[in-house]
């Protein structure tokens, strides 16, 4: 059974990070204590060198580890290894109730066709409205985020119908669609540039979410979770984009943004009330990952590509030396970029986050959303690639007691928005394949 999504993703990270690279809080302090319990002197020496030496190059913009360092200090030198056994698993990662959910279909050249219906289900809290009369009416107020996936020029058309089976936002995942009834209607729409839709529903639809609503049974709330499935907002097959709904403001929004919600409405009597969603999220499917290339591979961000790296480093290379920086290089393949159609909006990641467990997960997706990242790094956007500091499990992997377990690399946050890219592997142009690069000092010297 898939572990359940205990949290909203609002896309923000645990660690403290800088332009290019994140180390997570704590990291060179738990570095320094397992230096002190190796009891080795010049590893001690090596690691006060590191923290001047990081403290003024370790993360900054331009140019990869130990490149500040003089070419002609002999205690210094880098060294260079490619990253060949590289493994990409196909998860599926959550996609109810995340900040936004994701509706229309997009037929993207370089990462595969999507389609994705919105699914949506009001609360019948009581809180803000004792009634709901026959004389009032009940709107879908849908709130979009100004992000796009697809043509910006295109007219992205809807129909509303009923879910046909009880689901639950915090269970659902990406490519397992839930099946909805088609034959009958409860509202249409079209979408161009709006920031907000206000949709009128059928009234048979609306009648019976007032009977659960107004209804003083005391089994009403149980009744209403199994019985009232809620709609779905599925695209027109000649849709070209995906378009967002936005469930929670940003982080740094001040001028309180709307989000999706229902409203009870009456004019006459100047009552507007708003109707949370009890439950949302997104049915959805990749009809296929992307083109595959031999030079290349692809991340998505809803973990349906997860790169799993084991990192099998001979010691004996580094006798004599002291390893004071370790860093992974990914370079971004930007044909995918380059070669978008003309008015292709497509969503542009600017982060690299990875984990690493003491143990196998049971569930990958499910321990990589729920638990924060180990460490992550944000794209250099001169040269395209990221650049992740891995100092601390390298340092472990070669002298530490325990066995190394995988790390773990997923492209950006689950969110809700769609974000993939290409990078280039083994067999990609030699100055841009996947690296470790070790900085180190010879204590001998």
């Amino acid at each position: 059974m898939f572990q359940k999504n205990s949290q909203i993703t609002t896309g923000l990270l645990p660690e403290k990070m800088n332009k290019n690279c994140t180390v997570q809080a704590g990291e060179y302090s738990q570095l320094f204590s397992n230096f002190v319990t190796q009891g080795s002197r010049s590893k001690i020496t090596a690691f006060l060198f590191l923290v001047i030496f990081l403290a003024g190059s370790g993360c900054e913009d331009s140019g990869f580890v130990g490149g500040d360092v003089e070419p002609g200090d002999d205690k210094v030198s880098t060294t260079e290894i490619e990253l060949t056994d590289l493994t990409l698993l196909s998860e599926e990662g959550f996609s109810g109730r995340l900040a936004s959910t994701g509706m229309g279909i997009v037929d993207d050249p370089a990462f595969g066709r999507v389609w994705s219906a919105a699914l949506l289900k009001p609360s019948i809290s009581q809180d803000n409205l004792d009634e709901f009369d026959e004389d009032s009416e009940l709107k879908l107020r849908l709130v979009f985020n100004s992000l796009k996936y697809g043509d910006e020029t295109s007219v992205s058309e809807y129909h509303i119908y009923e879910v046909d089976r009880r689901w639950r936002g915090n269970e659902l995942t990406f490519n397992n669609p839930v099946s909805y009834d088609d034959s009958n209607l409860i509202g249409s729409f079209q979408v161009t540039d709006e920031t907000s839709k206000d949709v009128e529903l059928s009234e048979e639809w609306v009648d019976r979410y007032r009977q659960y609503f107004n209804s003083d049974a005391a089994n009403r709330d149980s009744l209403y979770t199994f019985e009232f499935p809620g709609i779905a907002v599925v695209p027109a097959d000649q849709n070209q984009r995906l378009d967002y709904l936005r469930h929670q403001p940003a982080e740094s929004d001040t001028a309180g943004t709307e989000v999706t919600r229902f409203r009870v409405e009456n004019e006459e009597d100047s009552l507007f009330v708003n109707m949370p969603l009890q439950d949302w999220g997104a049915s959805m499917e990749r009809d296929d990952d992307g083109i595959d290339e031999d030079d290349s591979f692809i991340l998505h961000n809803t973990y349906e590509k997860i790169l799993e790296l084991d990192l099998d480093i001979d010691e004996d290379q580094f006798i004599g030396q002291d390893i004071i920086n370790a860093q992974l290089v990914f370079h971004v393949d930007q044909e995918p970029e380059t070669t978008k159609p003309a008015g292709f909006a497509r969503p542009n990641p600017a982060l690299l986050r990875y984990h690493i467990f003491n143990a196998d997960p049971l569930d990958l997706p499910a321990e990589m959303f729920t638990t924060g990242a180990t460490g992550s790094s944000t794209l250099n956007t001169d040269e395209n690639f990221y650049q992740i500091n891995i100092t601390n499990y390298f340092l472990n992997d070669l002298y530490g007691s325990a066995e190394a377990t995988p790390i773990y690399i997923s492209l950006q946050t689950n969110n809700g928005l769609l974000y993939s890219s290409r990078f280039f592997n083994e067999n990609g142009p030699a100055e841009r394949t996947p690296k470790l690069i070790i900085t180190t000092i010879n204590s001998e010297n």
